[in-house]
């Protein structure tokens, strides 16, 4: 299946349905080298969905790469960079209490 044809199918299955794509965003963020103070204090550290609110900049930066593209998909599919932010937020909520 070709590039063009791939997007077509995409944006027609985002439209019907909520897609969850692994776009190796976990992997990337290793990569840099990031510290306790990136995620917002040790108790988020290793959160990386609390790097959307600390560090969007890098999370950004990430999908300009194109390593995240499949991820920036689904980002783009949620909506406003503030729906992206709740979720965030509700997810790092979630792995804190663990």
């Amino acid at each position: 299946m070709a590039i063009p044809e791939r997007s077509v199918l995409l944006d027609d299955r985002l439209r019907r349905r909520i897609l969850v794509l692994d776009g190796a965003m976990g992997t990337m963020i290793q990569g840099r080298g990031l510290t306790a103070t990136d995620f917002g204090g040790s108790r988020y550290e290793g959160c990386n969905e609390q790097l959307n609110l600390t560090r969007p900049d890098v999370v950004a930066d990430i999908h300009a790469g194109g390593a995240g593209a499949a991820a920036a998909a689904y980002a783009a599919a949620l909506g406003d960079a503030e729906a992206r932010a709740r979720i965030a937020t509700f997810l790092a909520r979630g792995r804190a209490e663990r």
